[in-house]
């Protein structure tokens, strides 16, 4: 990387040549490995018969010349996520450090299908 190019996104740096598609999907893939270890923590201490991990959108790595996210844009890339069913067991192997909050609010069924609706996901 050459001198400034610190203040340029990911997608910037990849259009222009100043990192590779390798460097730039690696670093997507360390960045998955390092979450998926807490996504294996979290599996091993719940109890469900049914568990999904997505995300919310795809990236373009260069599909049709795009680099990053664009909304409204019909690109498989873009519009693709992954999605990944599983099932959780507590196993009861790890207990958080941190006390829950005094002040919480019960969220219901409803909320949730409020709140999913507005965010596009229902």
């Amino acid at each position: 990387m050459a001198p400034g190019d610190a203040d340029l996104s990911v997608w910037d740096l990849l259009q222009s040549g100043s990192i590779t598609r390798e460097s730039a999907w690696q670093a997507y893939r360390d960045n998955l490995e390092w979450v998926l270890g807490d996504v294996e923590l979290l599996l091993s201490n719940l109890d469900a018969e049914t568990v999904v991990l997505s995300s919310d959108h795809g990236e373009a790595f260069g599909e049709w010349g795009l680099y990053g996210h664009y909304r409204h844009v019909p690109v498989r890339a873009l519009r693709e996520v992954p999605w990944v069913k599983t099932s959780a067991t507590d196993k009861q192997t790890y207990e958080p450090a941190l006390e829950p909050p005094e002040n919480t609010n019960d969220v219901g069924d409803s909320d949730v299908k409020e709140r999913l609706n507005a965010l596009g996901y229902r």
